[in-house]
């Protein structure tokens, strides 16, 4: 007892303590269930618009079936009594209606995840909740700047892997190893990964501190989730082989 009250104490005991008095467990499930939602929308809007690239693009047509193929063995073949064939019309009106009901409940669900971002945020560091027009107006700022973030992420990781190879081939070094030189790019994802953070902390939980507090939390919490994406990729990637 006299140490679990000397951790009570500390930063990291009135965080839990905290985490747990805001119901912290319930705010975090939905919000990964309206991100989830979200993603599942965003899937079927891309495989609308590859269905329709594939029909009637020669050259994206045989690459979707090489992809499919490479992910699921078996499933395409050239005859028509494949499961997939490749025979087959990709895109027609159904596809382009279910594409445009995906696109309506997807910028739907990504504004509801947004709202609970910040509806948790808010909760978890005390503020007062704004009024729904000012709250609405955040969330709107928000999902612009994390889409702005995740394209320029994702631009950056494309030129840091560019950079990378070239490097490599450059130096032509065999004790250069290709891990030492995705440094790079791990410092783009950590950059990435703190502005998402600040946008959440900052817009949405319009908090208020100095900076000199500020910029751990983002860096830890970037950490973190830099963290927890090699992890999930590394345990998808397992199970793909299987």
């Amino acid at each position: 007892r006299h140490l679990k009250n000397l951790f009570d104490g500390t930063r990291a005991g009135r965080m839990m303590g905290r985490y747990g008095e805001q119901n912290g467990n319930v705010l975090a499930g939905g919000i990964a269930y309206y991100s989830l939602v979200s993603i599942a929308a965003g899937l079927i809007i891309g495989a609308t618009a590859i269905s329709f690239l594939a029909q009637y693009v020669p050259g994206v047509r045989s690459a979707y079936f090489t992809v499919l193929q490479n992910a699921v063995p078996g499933v395409v073949g050239s005859g028509n009594g494949a499961l997939v064939s490749q025979n087959t019309t990709l895109a027609n009106t159904a596809t382009g209606l279910v594409g445009l009901f995906a696109l309506l409940l997807g910028a739907n669900r990504a504004t509801a995840f947004v709202s609970g971002l910040r509806t948790g945020v808010v909760t978890m560091l005390g503020r007062a909740a704004s009024n729904p027009l000012t709250g609405k107006l955040r969330d709107f700022a928000a999902l612009v700047a994390i889409a702005v973030i995740v394209i320029a992420g994702m631009a950056l990781q494309v030129v840091a892997s560019g950079a990378t190879r070239w490097l490599r081939d450059l130096i032509n070094v065999s004790w250069v190893s290709v891990g030492l030189l995705r440094i790079p790019a791990v410092v783009v994802g950590l950059f990435v990964d703190m502005l998402f953070v600040a946008v959440a902390i900052v817009v949405l939980g319009h908090a208020r501190a100095p900076w000199r507090r500020l910029w751990p939390v983002l860096l830890v919490t970037a950490a973190v989730i830099g963290v927890l994406r090699l992890a999930s990729s590394a345990l998808v990637g397992s199970a793909a082989s299987n």
